[in-house]
């Protein structure tokens, strides 16, 4: 395939990255440069999923149903209603008959990396502080939590509430594309933690209403436009 097809294909409005679908900054690369020489066909990546996907060494399985088909870990755990990324990993390998030893990993590699927002050790959402064991609201940040989940219900993309935020709070560019999905799919912010495979109410106090958060999500998954990236929606109770 020509380089001025390749320029042709990824400049069009209608491609996105195979993993995050963004359409920025994407490029078609040939399959045989993530798992043999034997691999035929292209995927179309962004710059940030090819570099991930350059740091690791995958078989075709792994490529196609697990890199491709999860933007991240979390939404690994989701998918599988797992409570840590172990299990979740677990979980896939036994959909395709493997073993979850081909990631050469423990459990306890994972056991650190587990949220748990109950204690001095966790990495806090965006949004809040940790005051004695407590998630504690954020003022500032916390407007624009609930500026990202009004802008998408009012219409705006992903792309484009990234984008503006960017624009109108210079000290908060690291909220991408990735952290703008992370945070819309993300339970805290209507007052719900983590425990074990379910969410239960937390202690905190909530920056949205059950209500808008439940909404987003029936939201994202009817504009998801691959079935492959279907997944059932995080709906959480009154």
């Amino acid at each position: 395939m020509s380089n001025q097809y390749q320029q042709q294909k990824y400049n069009d409005s209608n491609y996105r990255c195979e993993r995050c679908w963004t359409v920025k900054n994407i490029n078609l690369y040939p399959r045989s440069d993530f798992f043999g020489e034997e691999a035929i066909g292209f995927v179309i990546l962004c710059d940030r999923c090819k570099d991930e996907a350059s740091k690791i060494s995958y078989n075709k399985i792994l490529f196609e149903k697990l890199f491709l088909r999860f933007a991240s870990s979390k939404e690994l755990i989701q998918k599988y209603k797992a409570k840590n990324e172990f299990e979740a990993l677990e979980l896939w390998c036994s959909e395709y008959g493997l073993d979850v030893s081909i990631f050469e990993i423990g459990e306890q590699n994972f056991s650190q990396q587990e949220k748990n927002y109950n204690t001095n050790e966790i990495d806090n959402p965006f949004g809040y502080d940790n005051d004695d064991e407590k998630l504690v609201i954020k003022k500032e940040e916390a407007k624009i939590v609930k500026e990202i989940f009004q802008c998408y219900l009012s219409g705006y993309t992903m792309e484009k509430i990234a984008r503006e935020i960017s624009k109108s709070n210079a000290k908060e560019k690291k909220l991408n594309l990735s952290k703008v999905r992370e945070i819309l799919k993300d339970p805290v912010y209507a007052g719900y933690l983590p425990k074990g495979n379910e969410y239960v109410k937390g202690n905190h106090e909530p920056i949205i209403e059950i209500e808008m958060f439940n909404a987003v999500q029936k939201k994202i998954i009817r504009n998801i436009r691959n079935p492959k990236y279907l997944y059932e929606p995080l709906i959480l109770g009154e």
